[in-house]
């Protein structure tokens, strides 16, 4: 299984068959392989970051990330720079998992569906990397191994990382927070739903304001309905980061709650979501849950 993984799609030096309608591509691609791009970036970008991930998978540092990954795994040290703008890189392995090779031959790989959800994203006004490809190794229809290529978002920082450096200012914590809350009622809005939106945020603070972008969507579910008690766990995750419950006053809690619904429009839901909130925190946040209705 090590050998099989270790001469995968991505450690030929052929890449095969391109979407992209480039005649270079058309040539140097073979019959295995699928490339997808959009239209976010000039053409020959393409090119260029296939070039240089030819280079960069050639480092023995990145070959041996690559035989280790079992799943998918974003390559932290990796940066490919095309015209003076920065790219990041993500690798998918289904070789091991069954499953994901059926579904992968049913429906779409995970990285596929990241890809289009990064594109839909942007269709609707969300803030998401901008993705420039996505190369899949495919047999009989199946994705074996993708790679995909995004936007570098750097310096961004992450929703924890941003919580801690604002801890020390209520009123910046405060307002952060309240942009955060709009922010997911909007990404809600459009029709998609994450579990760990606290995971899956990346910040931005340009002229005093905050860019809240989305990302990672290999398990996010894009037109699942929403309710109360998914709402409740989403927003649960977001205040159990840092324990933020604690630091919180129970009506600052509402304020946040309240200014989700509003952005999704279900204002009735704040009891529910409220109670399902408190469910999923530790007993010093139920203070700001509303009591159970007798009968």
């Amino acid at each position: 299984m090590a050998e099989a993984k270790k001469i995968g799609i991505f450690f030929k030096t052929g890449i095969s068959r391109s979407q992209t309608g480039s005649s270079y591509l058309a040539r140097m691609l073979g019959p295995r392989f699928v490339v997808s791009s959009n239209g976010h970036y000039p053409g020959n970008y393409v090119e260029q970051a296939l070039s240089a991930w030819e280079c960069e998978k050639a480092r023995p540092e990145v070959s041996r990330q690559l035989c280790e990954t079992s799943k998918r795994k974003f390559l932290p040290e990796t940066k490919l720079e095309i015209e003076g703008r920065r790219f990041r890189v993500k690798f998918y392995s289904y070789r091991g998992r069954l499953k994901s090779l059926l579904e992968n031959a049913a429906y779409r790989s995970e990285a596929m569906r990241n890809f289009q959800m990064m594109e839909y994203c942007h269709s609707v006004g969300v803030l998401a990397p901008k993705p420039l490809l996505l190369m899949e190794g495919r047999l009989a229809g199946m994705a074996l191994e993708s790679l995909l290529i995004m936007e570098d978002l750097d310096p961004a920082r992450s929703y924890k990382e941003t919580l801690k450096e604002l801890e020390a200012d209520p009123a910046e914590l405060n307002k952060f927070l309240r942009e955060v809350f709009s922010s997911l009622a909007r990404f809600n809005r459009t029709g998609i739903y994450t579990l760990d939106a606290d995971k899956n945020i990346l910040v931005k603070r340009q002229g005093g304001q905050y860019q809240i972008y989305y990302f990672d969507f290999d398990n996010v579910f894009p037109f699942r309905k929403n309710n109360p008690r998914r709402a409740g766990r989403s927003l649960a995750f977001l205040i159990r980061t840092r324990k933020l419950y604690q630091k919180l006053a129970p009506d600052q809690i509402a304020g946040l709650v309240d200014l989700y619904l509003e952005g999704i429009g279900k204002r009735g839901w704040k009891d529910a979501v409220l109670r399902e909130i408190s469910g999923r925190l530790s007993k010093k946040s139920a203070a700001f849950a509303p009591a159970k209705k007798p009968g």
